[in-house]
């Protein structure tokens, strides 16, 4: 019989226990459960901003590289332009030889037929 009423009090006490304690439980379960959804949701902006920043920084690679692409092919322009300007120099000074050669051979050949001309004129 003692049992049965120390079981009931505990009962009893374990009742008013818990409707002292059910709003303090819900309000940290609560508590808890928003500060697991503030956290994904917190992950989950995070995880923008990385995204944001890889596509930003994709996109500032391409851009920085189509850039050195546009300055090597003006360097390499400026370059063949040089080389052009050099070797046209070069044939340029290769023709004035040959045309100075040319002219000191067409002298040396006119002045000899010039004496053989005037030798055959005296012989007959």
């Amino acid at each position: 019989f003692r049992c049965h009423i120390a079981r009931k009090r505990s009962n009893r006490q374990r009742g008013k226990r818990w409707l002292t304690v059910a709003p303090l439980a819900s309000n940290a379960i609560q508590t808890r459960w928003r500060g697991i959804l503030g956290r994904r949701k917190a992950g989950q902006k995070s995880e923008e901003k990385r995204q944001q920043y890889r596509c930003r920084a994709e996109a500032s690679i391409r851009i920085q590289s189509w850039c050195r692409m546009l300055q090597a092919k003006q360097l390499k322009l400026l370059l063949l332009c040089r080389w052009f300007t050099s070797e046209l120099n070069r044939f340029r000074s290769a023709i004035t030889i040959q045309c100075a050669w040319r002219i000191q051979q067409g002298a040396k050949v006119l002045k000899f037929l010039k004496v053989e001309f005037l030798e055959h004129q005296e012989l007959q």
